[in-house]
């Protein structure tokens, strides 16, 4: 795993990498097995927020060299978003109540490669109990902790909100005692990536408490 000065992101390579901090041209190929990314949060007074992003497991493209990075891949998919919401924008203008309405637009690449997905920070909830924010570990994390979190898939994404639930957790992390933590998951993630992404909030980093 590799990591960037601010200690902001993470990059999770393969063993066909040898030196994945040297550039493109040097290492070879790219073999990324998934990307985190933090939110800033220097002040620490708000939960710690992360992303990432993992190819889904295909076997038709396990042993192929990637055409590019998860980071780029993610920058194209959300110019292509957002120029598609601009363009649903200026329909909605002219035509109001109709289907495109409630059509959900996915931004799709131009090359074929293994289906990029996105996992995102699930967000506490606010308790009238307890009058305060808590997320529901099912009795798996006893312990508070910074590095305690939740990821579920993107929820802006009706097609993978459908197949893996709505707000559903695909990866929980949390502190069961001093030296001891929990970490389960479920498909579409594999034990090496959500090992990988659990172990990134023992990180040191220069922008995130």
């Amino acid at each position: 795993m590799s990591s960037n000065f601010s200690g902001t992101q993470f990059t999770m390579h393969d063993y066909r990498v040898h030196d994945p901090k040297a550039k493109k041209n040097k290492h070879g190929p790219i073999h990324e097995l998934g990307v985190v990314m933090y939110q800033t949060n220097v002040g620490g007074r708000v939960p710690n927020s992360l992303r990432a992003l993992i190819p889904r497991w295909d076997e038709a493209f396990l042993e192929s060299e990637q055409d590019s990075k998860l980071v780029e891949r993610w920058n194209t998919l959300k110019a292509t978003r957002a120029m598609k919401k601009r363009k649903l924008s200026d329909k909605l203008l002219r035509r109001k109540k109709t289907k495109e309405q409630k059509t959900q637009y996915a931004a799709v690449e131009q090359t074929e490669q293994a289906q990029l997905l996105l996992l995102d920070t699930k967000k506490p909830e606010w308790s009238e109990k307890l009058q305060a924010w808590t997320l529901n570990f099912a009795g798996r994390v006893k312990a508070a902790s910074k590095r305690n979190f939740m990821l579920v898939i993107e929820q802006d994404n009706a097609e993978l909100v459908s197949e893996f639930g709505s707000k559903i957790p695909l990866l929980r992390f949390g502190k069961i005692s001093k030296d001891r933590y929990a970490l389960d998951f479920r498909y579409p993630l594999s034990p090496v990536q959500a090992l990988g992404i659990a172990l990134t909030t023992f990180a040191s980093k220069l922008m995130v408490t």
